[in-house]
């Protein structure tokens, strides 16, 4: 199964990337923040990250 980080401050639009990525049997894993998303990276094992450009703390530009 291809797991997928979806990493976004904001609550609404990860949950509806979420919810579309599982329903074609995606794993998805959800972050808040750059932060968030660099201890994820770390923990587990992902295939791809959608990521916000423009996010508090550690933006996009900084956790690629």
């Amino acid at each position: 199964m291809i797991s997928i980080l979806v990493v976004d401050d904001d609550p609404h639009l990860r949950k509806l990337i979420r919810v579309h990525l599982e329903q074609n049997a995606y794993l998805v894993t959800e972050a808040q923040d750059g932060d968030a998303a660099s201890v994820t990276l770390e923990a587990q094992s992902i295939d791809l990250a959608i990521v916000d450009l423009m996010m508090p703390n550690k933006d996009g530009f900084q956790l690629a």
